[in-house]
């Protein structure tokens, strides 16, 4: 779940390289289920999240370590009980070549359930499927969000703040639609946490 100050709300609303973002509240019976994200232009909803794609924007943002991340390797799925998300992001703009933004994530957690027997010998496959599938979500969600032409991260509020020229906004918004990402994952599972 993804929270949203006030105060955070409205500095979206009109900073320059950064958009709006609300949880979305549904009824159900006599409990309300808070699961995804509505993502905004400055004046109105373009885009709401799935469940799995709004964890996926927490885990960017850094707001969600606890959870659980789904994977599978081969014909046996499993679950993995993080806790520890940690993403970093830097935009590279080399002269003459495609700008890009490099994003690192690192997981850590332990294996809860599993479809198959995994032995603690064998984490390192486990963890290498993993992290090859966190990056493949992490990339469609920032291509679906950029798609939308919608930044509710901040990717241009980071460029303008480490590109001084008058027309640093004007760049960014001739960067985005075609910047590209390279996402990285790190997987770490410190064991299956299965009872024998």
């Amino acid at each position: 779940m993804i929270s949203e100050f006030l105060f955070d709300f409205k500095k979206r609303l009109i900073e320059k390289g950064l958009d709006p973002m609300l949880p979305v509240i549904e009824p159900k019976k006599e409990i309300f289920e808070i699961n995804t994200v509505g993502l905004f232009n400055k004046s109105r909803l373009q885009l709401i999240l799935s469940q799995e794609e709004t964890k996926f924007l927490s885990y960017f943002l850094n707001q969600q370590e606890k959870s659980a991340l789904w994977a599978n390797k081969g014909e046996t799925t499993f679950t993995i009980d993080t806790n520890k998300v940690k993403t970093k992001y830097w935009i590279l703009t080399p002269k003459g070549k495609q700008p890009y933004i490099d994003v690192q994530i690192l997981i850590e957690g332990r294996i809860e359930e599993t479809s198959q027997k995994i032995d603690n010998s064998q984490l390192s496959i486990y963890e290498k499927a993993a992290a090859k599938q966190v990056e493949q979500q992490m990339k469609a969600l920032l291509e679906k969000i950029q798609s939308a032409n919608l930044d509710p991260i901040g990717f241009g509020l980071h460029y303008r703040a480490r590109h001084f020229s008058k027309n640093d906004w004007e760049e960014w918004k001739k960067i985005y639609p075609t910047i590209k990402f390279k996402v990285k994952s790190k997987v770490q599972i410190s064991d299956t946490g299965l009872i024998e």
